[in-house]
């Protein structure tokens, strides 16, 4: 399994990995090697923020790079959310480069410094 997949260390998507497997009861190092990175995970479905987020589903941050064929947003973060009101969520997320989990909060109306909120994804997609 990659580095990041704590107890000592974690990247987002290693965290993210790690508190669904606590949660259902099954082994971190036995997770899908196809649905290890957070655009993977993505990939798998998400929905807009058209519904109300639940606490435990998995928020997906994507930031904008340049292409050959322009700007493209693409999913570059993820955190399990935590609180799930109308205007602001809060998130459990880790940073591969300060390697621990922290807790942000995200209003709906102001744009994030970790990113821009892409989607949601439910656990039991994964």
């Amino acid at each position: 399994m990659e580095i990041g997949l704590g107890p000592n260390e974690y990247d987002c998507s290693g965290f993210i990995i790690s508190a669904i497997s606590l949660v259902v009861g099954r082994e971190a190092n036995g997770w899908r090697s196809d649905l290890r990175h957070i655009r993977q995970m993505y990939a798998t479905g998400h929905e807009l923020l058209q519904f109300q987020p639940r606490i435990g589903d998995i928020l997906i941050l994507g930031r904008s790079y340049d292409f050959d064929c322009g700007k493209k947003l693409v999913p570059a973060h993820g955190g399990v959310i935590t609180e799930s009101g109308r205007a602001e969520l809060a998130f459990l997320h880790a940073q591969a480069s300060i390697g621990r989990v922290i807790r942000n909060r995200l209003a709906s109306d102001s744009p994030d410094r970790l990113g821009k909120v892409m989607g949601v994804i439910r656990p039991e997609q994964l």
